[in-house]
């Protein structure tokens, strides 16, 4: 079972994106949507062309998509950043053990239910791979697939296409790696700019301090 049947659908999105061009930008072809609200600028490049011809894109900067992909991508890695405490296990055993207790005719169908929910839980949130994929669903989208709504059960008809093609799978992992990595790299450099600029701003502080003291300001 994909993991969005675990988690809360993102608020319907009004947001309407419209393409306004598709030309080569280097090497890739690039679609650049507008949205008719804000008038912001999201770009897509087309990164993959599967056996059958189909074009797949993916979003050039993942931090700048809309809303409600940004809200389902929030969601998946909150499920897999959550993980399973002992307080949890505890929980499921208790649950079970009140089952097992009652009179209820339907305990064991229950019972059962809840192993399996249990049993699907702990598969997703231990599995980082899985998580990367959802991930993937969300960040790369199909030839005709509106950039602005995410549709579950259009992400599961993707998982299951990819599902038959490792290749794909591995193009796609390895795309979601990369943009990662340079995510947290211009992250580090950020970082060290605003470092910089805090001890700067700090040594001009201690030194108009210094003058004051000495009666030099």
């Amino acid at each position: 079972m994909p993991p969005f049947n675990y988690l809360q659908p993102p608020t319907t999105s009004n947001m309407l994106y419209i393409q306004v061009s598709e030309k080569k930008e280097g090497k890739n072809m690039v679609r650049t949507f507008r949205n008719e609200r804000t008038g912001s600028e999201t770009k897509l490049s087309m990164i993959y062309k599967d056996k059958d011809g189909g074009q797949w894109w993916a979003f050039n900067d993942l931090y700048k998509i809309p809303v409600q992909r940004m809200s389902m991508a929030m969601n998946i890695t909150d499920l897999y950043s959550i993980g399973l405490t002992l307080k949890d296990i505890q929980t499921w055993c208790n649950q079970e053990k009140t089952l097992l207790r009652s009179n209820d005719p339907e305990k064991y169908e229950k019972l059962y239910s809840l192993i399996l929910e249990k049993e699907r839980i702990a598969t997703f949130v231990s599995d980082p791979l899985k998580q990367q994929i959802a991930l993937c669903t969300v960040y790369i989208i199909s030839d005709e697939e509106r950039i602005d709504i995410f549709d579950e059960q259009k992400a599961e008809e993707k998982l299951k296409l990819w599902k038959g093609f490792p290749e794909m799978i591995s193009f796609f992992l390895t795309w979601h790696s990369n943009q990662m990595q340079h995510f947290l790299k211009s992250l580090d450099k950020i970082s060290t700019t605003v470092l910089k600029l805090e001890d700067q701003a700090r040594t001009m502080k201690a030194m108009e301090q210094l003058k004051q003291s000495n009666g030099l300001g």
